[in-house]
């Protein structure tokens, strides 16, 4: 890319490709579950939640840097997607709710593995099939733990599936990298 236009232009095609942005998030998740399936720490301990600081730190530098190197795009305002979170939060409430009550069935994987399915499918060139690796992950709760359950069993499966969002979104930041050099190269 020659331009400051033709990065934004990147950046607004690809931006599913910043990742990078929510790797400590994915990364801080993955923690969460994992030491709560492996000590007995409790959840709310300091000891537990320390990282909290160093995620929010590395996140707004990922951020700035993002920005910085291949442009800002807004696709909707922050009102609109905070809309957008809390009706998908309100219909996975009420979706669990009733499944609770009929069907005794857990639909958090289901829940959570839409997600990365619609990202692994719903993207230009299709190039982005790594998605479907915490698709699978978790789709496959609902079959090897289908009732909701607090047990150490299924916080290590949650961490399985955060790590591999958290590898997913670091992929998404290779790819990101290799397509932006591949244009600067031209």
């Amino acid at each position: 890319m020659r331009t400051p236009a033709e990065a934004a232009h990147f950046t607004r095609e690809y931006s599913q490709l910043r990742g990078l942005e929510w790797a400590p998030a994915s990364a801080f998740f993955a923690w969460l579950f994992f030491v709560h399936a492996f000590t007995s720490w409790p959840p709310t301990s300091t000891r537990v939640l320390w990282p909290v600081i160093p995620v929010v730190v590395v996140s707004v530098i990922i951020y700035r840097h993002l920005n910085r190197t291949y442009g800002v795009v807004r696709f909707f305002s922050a009102g609109q997607g905070i809309a957008i979170v809390m009706t998908a939060l309100a219909a996975f409430l009420i979706l669990q709710i009733i499944s609770q009550a009929a069907f005794r069935i857990d639909v958090t994987g289901l829940f959570f593995g839409l997600m990365p399915l619609r990202a692994a499918l719903n993207r230009p060139f299709r190039r982005h099939w790594h998605w479907l690796v915490p698709a699978a992950v978790a789709f496959l709760q609902l079959i090897v733990i289908p009732h909701q359950t607090q047990t150490r069993a299924i916080s290590a499966w949650w961490g399985v599936y955060w790590t591999a969002c958290t590898m997913a979104r670091l992929w998404d930041h290779h790819l990101l990298v290799r397509s932006f050099d591949n244009g600067r190269a031209e």
